[in-house]
């Protein structure tokens, strides 16, 4: 999840933390 934590504080916040997010759930 440390990946959604970079990708938030870049720009790609909303869409790397939904998809990790959903990575991670499946």
């Amino acid at each position: 999840f440390f990946k959604v934590k970079i990708a938030d504080k870049s720009e790609l916040g909303g869409l790397m933390d939904e998809a990790a997010y959903k990575a991670h759930t499946a």
